[in-house]
Formats: C-alpha cells, structure tokens, sequence
C-alpha cells in the first residue's frame, strides 16, 4: 500500500497568495476528490513553510474553512499528519489545528504546551503528547486512530499510551476547518505546514517515511492511486451505469 492510499485531503500552502476567496486553499489530491478552502482572518502564504511555502496563524482570527465536508463523517478510521513551528507560551491555552466540530480534532493546549488528538464516537478519548511542543522548532505531529486505539506521534515517535477508542466517528453538519473549532475560537497560533489526512490508520512505517528523519516528505499519488479513487467516484456517481470498473 502506498502512503497515498486513503487520503481524504492533502494541503500544502503552495499558493503564493490567499485572499478569502473560494476554493483558493488548493488541495494536492486528484482533482475529482479535491477539498478546497477558503482562508479567513488576512491569511496568506509565506516563504516559511516545512517544505517550501506554508502559513503563520496568529492565534486570533486566521483560518481555513472547507465547509461540511461528508468525507469525514462516519469513518472507521483516521490519521491526520501536520508540521507545525509554535513559539514558547504560545500553546497555554486550547488551539485547533485541524477539526471538523465533534467529529474530531487535532490540537493543542488541552493540556498546556503539548498536542492531543481525540475522535468521537459518542463518547471522547484522547491522546496526548509528554514533550513540549512549543521551542520555536518543526515539529512532525500525527494522530492516528485504528478503529480500535488512538496513538500520537511526535517526529516518529509515538508518545504517550494507546488509548482503547472503538466504534463509529460521529458524523454531524459542521464544517471542517484548519485553525478553528466551526470558524469560531480554538484558532492556532503558530506555523504550519503539509496538512493532510487519511481514512485508515498509518501505519509506524508510513509515519516514519514521511518524517523523513526531521526532512519531510512530499506525498505523491501514483497512478493505481488515482485510478483506484477514479473507480469509487464513477461507481459513486455514476451507480448501475458504469461496467467494468
């Protein structure tokens, strides 16, 4: 399997400007399956990022909507990665990453300083880190949830315990944002960079490829990748009209 599998969303923050329109936040998936963003607060893309371009949120008003986006609702399994960069005492207090309401998020300051990501399934666990994130440094954090245990992972390595989680994520009408909880609060406060997230859960392996010993590493979707989504989508659309896929 190839670390493009399952992708529900990749964004990089290659666009060299944002100016809260829409579908401007581009993501890096088959254009068929894209979810693209609309940035709001004056944010925009600078030269900072992890892996070339990328985005500084100020902790105020900046962030990413996707709209309700039914992709992320009912799933058996999920992983969220994201490079981020945070200033010391900037994560004292709770700040989103990546949410879509109750569904999940991906975040820190629940506990000060540190990431936690929890999932939903009608009632709420969490996973935490045990280092301080916020020294000014990238830092490679994925949240990973097998159906069964949810794992936190910094720079490739998994921090804390397993959490038991089973069950079905919830799914619900909010909209799914980077750096907000519903487009209100919770904004992050920091840089970020090549946020994306799966359907299924990645594997240690997976992880540490794409920590590329603190390099990183751009996903790529070969092409049985993109043929394999060709064949949801058309069966999707298109059910009882299309043979031979």
């Amino acid at each position: 399997m190839a670390v493009g599998d399952g992708v529900l969303g990749y964004w990089r923050f290659e666009e060299a400007s944002w100016a809260d329109a829409a579908n401007e936040v581009k993501d890096s998936f088959p254009p068929l399956f894209a979810v693209q963003g609309r940035a709001k607060g004056g944010l925009t893309t600078n030269a900072n990022g992890k892996l070339n371009r990328g985005a500084s949120f100020d902790g105020s008003n900046d962030y990413i909507t996707f709209g309700d986006q039914n992709s992320f609702d009912g799933l058996a399994a999920f992983s969220v990665a994201v490079w981020v960069k945070v200033a010391s005492g900037d994560l004292n207090v709770t700040r989103c990453i990546f949410r879509k309401g109750d569904n999940f998020a991906f975040g820190g300051g629940w506990a000060a300083r540190k990431m936690q990501f929890w999932v939903n399934t009608g009632t709420f666990q969490t996973s935490g880190t045990t280092d301080n994130i916020d020294d000014g440094n990238w830092h490679f954090i994925v949240g990973v949830w097998t159906g069964a245990v949810l794992k936190i992972f910094q720079n490739a390595v998994q921090k804390g315990v397993d959490v038991s989680k089973s069950g079905t994520m919830v799914s619900s009408s909010d909209i799914l944002c980077i750096s907000s909880n519903k487009g209100s609060g919770e904004e992050w406060k920091g840089d970020a960079d090549e946020v994306c997230a799966w359907n299924r859960a990645l594997t240690d392996a997976e992880i540490t490829e794409l920590h590329n010993s603190g390099n990183g590493k751009i996903i790529t979707f070969p092409p049985a990748v993109t043929i394999n989504y060709l064949k949801q989508y058309r069966r999707t659309r298109f059910p009882g009209k299309i043979t031979g896929l």
